[in-house]
């Protein structure tokens, strides 16, 4: 896998619960290459891995007999995603830290 860093592993470990609904909005763009019952199966699997990184994610999506360009695609489009996430989250962060330290002055 050429990915330089796992997003999907640091963001479970700086998160609480499932990465379902990335994981679920990532698998959408690919509505048109499987079944629904497929696409079910592939959200269920990488959702709720053991341990959470895109080389697991790898195993799942081979597992699964997913073509290897389009497991590709999952892969860069999942790492993508995570890392969006743990960027807003940060911004996020630091919003509500700059709005207590303002109440506090108040």
């Amino acid at each position: 896998m050429a990915t330089e860093n796992d997003y999907f592993r640091d963001y479970m470990e700086t998160s609480a619960g499932e990465p379902i609904l990335i994981v679920r909005g990532v698998l959408l763009f690919f509505k048109s290459t499987f079944s629904n019952e497929k696409l079910e199966e592939l959200e269920q699997d990488i959702s709720y891995q053991d341990n959470f990184s895109l080389e697991n994610t790898q195993k799942v999506l081979d597992s699964h007999k997913v073509e290897d360009e389009i497991a590709r695609q999952i892969i860069m489009l999942l790492n993508k995603k995570f890392k969006e996430a743990i960027e807003k989250k940060a911004m996020t962060s630091k919003k509500l830290d700059f709005i207590r330290s303002i109440k506090k002055k108040h």
